[in-house]
């Protein structure tokens, strides 16, 4: 199964939507529709360099938006995006000193790249501007440990939903609880999630809520040869090679014949669609995690950071603001805390597909739901990578547990050491 597919199919179904190789990279600043406003001139604008790794060449295109629509209306800077074939192109020009003013973050390293100070902190810039006020949630889940990094116009968020007589009223649990609650339901694993997720499904949901729990990047080791890490590639063993993608996963839910369904909350009042759906007995218990947390991803359209040694932070920051303000869509929530509240103020006022308006208590519950979020999803993706190629022989009954554990344990090892 193609976890984006997986992925784009829940958002219709639950209404809840509510990088080729080169020796130097390529400025697009001609192509791409990537313009700036024909009164530009270049003694009056400023440069801005924007890199992205692109492996195949592309970029999303509300990415692209977000450049053309910047360098449209700003009579001071311009922003050209540049492609790298890989991220060792990009290190190659970064340690010649040739470094951007942005980066696009998606398919970087980023915790190594943030470790090596290459990365701007953003707070103090949002801090000075009240208007650029952010969704608590969402900035908490983008920070790392004190720092901001990076931003991204939108998100979603993701987390596994049950009813409140089954999987309790408390957000998050422990694979050892889950388990329980499996025993207790005379259920399998199988049953679990309506068969929505087959493996494959499982190892990348599950890495995204626990793979911080087997690396320490402050000493730079891995920590995947643990009983833990073998346990949780046990568990996700469990689950089926595929699934038929077809059944009713509401009805399944309701019925008792599933204990939990993933669900994707895009628009906000998407939720309210959810609730009535389930009748008001829903609880976002969280992906299961070794230590116990709410359980509940935010999943971010986009990311952008800006270099720490720009020569214009001034210009890069504007085209952060700009990207915030123009590019949240309307099948995501809004980063910017003013558009979030209208977004709310519109759910609670006007009908959904439902024909019924976000009540008092749906919003209590969902801004519950939001401060719930701990961890954003694509975190470590060369390490993800790694994990997937490895663990494909184990699940294909090639290789056993500990030998599989060994090989991840020793590439993750070697993958962090390169990162410096």
């Amino acid at each position: 199964m193609e976890i984006r597919k997986f992925i784009a199919a829940l958002l219709m179904l639950f209404l809840l939507a509510g990088c080729a190789p080169k020796s130097a990279p390529v400025d697009t600043r001609s192509g791409e529709a990537v313009s700036a406003d024909s009164t530009h001139t270049p003694t009056q604008v400023q440069e801005l360099t924007l890199a992205v790794v692109a492996e195949d060449g592309f970029v999303q295109p509300a990415l692209l938006s977000a450049v053309t629509a910047f360098n449209a209306a700003d009579a001071d800077y311009r922003v050209n995006i540049v492609k790298y074939a890989s991220v060792a192109e990009l290190n190659t020009h970064i340690t010649a000193g040739e470094s951007a003013d942005i980066f696009r973050v998606d398919g970087l390293p980023f915790e190594s790249f943030a470790n090596k100070g290459l990365f701007e902190d953003l707070n103090p810039y949002f801090d000075a501007d009240p208007k650029m006020d952010l969704v608590p949630a969402f900035r908490k889940a983008m920070s790392t440990g004190e720092q901001l990094y990076k931003i991204s116009p939108s998100f979603h968020a993701w987390t596994l939903t049950g009813l409140s007589d089954v999987v309790g009223d408390a957000q998050g649990w422990t694979f050892d609880e889950l388990e329980q609650i499996i025993a207790d339901n005379s259920a399998t694993v199988t049953d679990v999630i309506a068969q929505q997720w087959d493996k494959e499904a499982a190892l990348t949901f599950l890495l995204y809520q626990n793979l911080d729990e087997y690396i320490d990047w402050e000493n730079g080791k891995a920590l995947f040869n643990t009983e833990d890490f073998k346990n949780l590639l046990e568990f996700i063993n469990t689950f089926p090679k595929s699934t038929t993608g077809n059944a009713d996963w509401f009805e399944q839910l309701r019925t008792g014949k599933s204990i939990v369904i993933f669900s994707a909350l895009g628009a906000v009042e998407g939720f309210t669609n959810f609730d009535s759906i389930m009748g008001g007995e829903i609880v976002a218990k969280g992906f299961p995690s070794v230590r116990k947390s709410s359980g509940v991803l935010a999943s971010a359209n986009f990311e952008l950071a800006c270099s720490a040694t720009s020569a214009n932070p001034k210009g890069a920051f504007a085209f952060i603001k700009s990207a915030l303000e123009t590019n949240a869509d309307a099948y995501s929530m809004p980063f910017l805390k003013s558009q979030f509240d209208a977004a709310i103020n519109t759910a609670m006022t006007e009908p959904t597909l439902l024909k019924e308006p976000m009540t008092n208590a749906q919003y209590e519950k969902f801004m519950k739901f939001l401060e719930g979020i701990d961890t954003l999803s694509g975190m470590s993706q060369p390490i993800q990578a790694i994990i997937h190629e490895e663990t494909a022989s184990y699940f294909a009954g090639q290789k056993d547990v500990e030998e599989v554990c060994r090989i991840i344990q020793s590439r993750t090892n070697l993958y962090i050491g390169e990162q410096g």
